[in-house]
């Protein structure tokens, strides 16, 4: 994986991240951490160091397209899905 700041280079050979299609993520500001937007209507919170899940967000009822932190505040998490 690239990040402009370094590369990380770290493989997942059995990782499961998701039980559909990750279509998004981002860097946690300032951790080694990502979060992943999926199909499967969550958000996963991960540790890159480790390579565990932190936390699932759900709620969403179909598929989590994007995901975001915003610029200067690394506690709010933005993601948004498509409602028909």
């Amino acid at each position: 994986m690239y990040n402009s700041t370094f590369i990380v280079t770290f493989s997942f050979p059995d990782w499961l991240a998701h039980q559909n299609a990750v279509f998004d993520l981002d860097w946690v500001p300032g951790q080694d951490g990502l979060v992943t937007a999926s199909g499967d209507q969550s958000v996963g919170l991960w540790d890159v160091e480790t390579e565990e899940r932190i936390a699932t967000f759900r709620g969403h009822t179909s598929s989590i397209k994007t995901v975001r932190f915003l610029p200067g505040n690394s506690g709010l998490q933005v993601n948004a899905s498509w409602h028909l």
